[in-house]
């Protein structure tokens, strides 16, 4: 994102995180999670499948994260 937006990628992140709140790794993952929540939620695929679709490569580490973010982990949460 930095070479698209033509900054270095340290000011790209220091403006992204003043602009927002949070870096910008952050902000791609939770962009990430709500896009898997939402497809959770619509679409009868298998959550591995969706994770990885989404940018998760990793089962483990995207149902972390998604408990963290949600307070369930995938499967309740489309329960």
């Amino acid at each position: 994102m930095a070479a698209v937006s033509n900054y270095s990628e340290s000011h790209f992140s220091k403006l992204f995180r003043e602009l927002t709140g949070e870096s910008f790794t952050q902000y791609l993952k939770n962009y990430r999670l709500d896009t898997a929540a939402e497809r959770i939620r619509n679409e009868k695929a298998k959550i591995f499948e969706i994770a990885v679709e989404c940018g998760f490569a990793n089962l483990s580490y995207f149902s972390r994260s998604f408990c963290k973010r949600f307070g369930m982990s995938p499967s309740e949460f489309r329960r």
